[in-house]
C-alpha cells in the first residue's frame, strides 16, 4: 500500500499590515458656521462652554454627533426650541 503525499495548497503572499495611529480631529457646526476645536482632548461640555462665550445660544443647544466626514468628527449644536410664558 502506497501513501502519496498531496502537495500543500498554494498560499497567498504574506502582506505585512501596519497600524497607524492618527489624532482625532473634532469640529463643530452651529447655524452653518464651522467652529474649530479650541480644547483638543477635553470634554464636549468644556468645549461647549468655551464656544458659548461667542455664541450664547450654544450653551442651551443639544450636541448631535459625531458624524464622520473625511476622518473628522463633526458635532452639531442644535438649538432647543422653547416658548416664553
Amino acid at each position: 500500500m502506497s501513501t502519496a503525499l498531496a502537495a500543500p495548497p498554494p498560499t497567498a503572499p504574506v502582506i505585512p499590515l501596519s497600524i497607524v495611529a492618527t489624532p482625532i480631529v473634532r469640529r463643530w457646526r452651529y447655524k452653518g458656521i464651522t467652529l474649530e476645536d479650541p480644547l483638543p482632548g477635553r470634554s464636549l461640555e468644556a468645549v461647549r462652554r468655551l464656544h458659548a462665550t461667542h455664541h450664547a445660544a450654544v450653551l442651551n443647544a443639544k450636541i448631535d454627533g459625531p458624524a464622520y466626514e473625511g476622518g473628522v468628527e463633526v458635532y452639531t449644536y442644535t438649538p432647543q426650541g422653547g416658548t416664553f410664558g
